[in-house]
């Protein structure tokens, strides 16, 4: 990181920090984020999620639609079926954004 002042330039020699609702929420799913592409890590997730927590289950599915991929990736690993589910409308602002892009 750059930090700049009205005398001088100075970097910023400190780690990058990232939310996890990068990858989780705000991140569209075809992009590379740290360089890695954003579905499979959430796909690695629910893997990963059903290793750690293998329930009896008939059917997986997630809400909201940015949970996709991690209940494929769970359904995967627990050998299930994971049906599409119904498509949120894209119209209408997420549910964590506020109008204006005003976040909570």
């Amino acid at each position: 990181m750059l930090i700049f002042d009205a005398n001088k330039t100075n970097n910023a020699n400190k780690p990058q920090a990232f939310c996890i609702f990068e990858y989780v929420y705000f991140t569209k799913p075809n992009s590379i984020f740290e360089g890695q592409e954003v579905y499979e890590v959430r796909l690695e997730c629910g893997r990963q999620l059903a290793k750690e927590w293998s329930i009896e289950a008939d059917v997986v599915g997630s809400v909201p639609e940015s949970g996709n991929a991690a209940a494929h990736g769970y359904s995967q690993q627990m050998v299930r079926i994971s049906p599409g589910l119904p498509v949120i409308n894209k119209t209408h602002e997420r549910g964590i954004t506020l109008a204006g892009n005003n976040k909570i």
